[in-house]
């Protein structure tokens, strides 16, 4: 679970710094939220990769912050100047669905996570 939420953290790197810089006019910082939150997210999963002790916490914050990242989006969508529609549209539609599908991974691969916690011992 920690290496799905690595690769969409990961992924949403990628399209929100693509369309943050490659499809807008100029670069808003109001994105940079989104690209931090979901680059701390696979930061995050990694870690829980290298270090099996810490790896239900980290799958937990990892699928937290990948889940919410519609909350940073929306606050870049909101603050989106005008004369950009081109750029906001992009953001809308492909950053918006993303952060969408992310909020979906994150509630699977969070719930499985937590299904497959630690075994627990009957009682006595």
């Amino acid at each position: 679970m920690l290496l799905v939420n690595m690769a969409t953290g990961a992924a949403m790197v990628w399209l929100t710094h693509h369309l943050a810089t490659g499809n807008a006019l100029r670069f808003y910082p109001q994105t940079l939220w989104v690209i931090c939150q979901a680059g701390v997210a696979a930061a995050m999963a990694l870690a829980g990769l290298a270090t099996h002790r810490h790896a239900g916490a980290c799958l937990w914050i990892s699928s937290l912050l990948i889940g919410l990242l519609g909350i940073p989006w929306l606050v870049a969508m909101i603050s989106w100047p005008g004369g950009d529609d081109g750029g906001a549209f992009g953001w809308f539609f492909l950053a918006g669905g993303g952060c969408a599908v992310s909020m979906v991974v994150a509630l699977i691969t969070w719930a499985i996570g937590w299904s497959d916690g630690p075994a627990r011992k009957a009682a006595p």
